[in-house]
């Protein structure tokens, strides 16, 4: 039987470096629909967004809001954001290196998850 010996005083010294305030993240663009969801979304949890150019947005999140590091990473999500009100979005790295900002699903009305489902 093997025995998997974990470092784990390196593994919380990892977590604890990267639990992290977070003012502005920029992040990819999404289609024009979907942005208006977002948009608003970011407004309801005191945060806002703003174009800077056509490929990126810049999101801008609330005093209090915590960015705390995945480990182990899993998949490509990198982050968890909680904003002050407890709510949860993750930022992601594309296979090009470039951030994603993920948001729940259930933030999006059905028509439009229909709509990008079809794709």
């Amino acid at each position: 039987m093997y025995q998997i010996k974990e470092n784990s005083q390196e593994a919380r010294s990892w977590i604890q470096d990267e639990l992290q305030s977070i003012s502005t993240l920029e992040a990819l663009h999404y289609e024009p629909d979907i942005m208006q969801v977002i948009s608003v979304v970011m407004q309801q949890h005191g945060g806002s967004v703003e174009s800077v150019d056509t490929p990126y947005i810049r999101l801008q999140f609330p005093d209090g809001t915590r960015r705390y590091g995945l480990y182990p990473r899993i998949y490509s999500a990198l982050y968890e954001i909680i904003f002050p009100d407890g709510f949860i979005v993750y930022q992601t790295t594309s296979r090009d290196g470039m951030t994603i900002v993920q948001f729940p699903l259930d933030v999006f009305p059905e028509e439009l998850l229909l709509k990008y489902q079809q794709r």
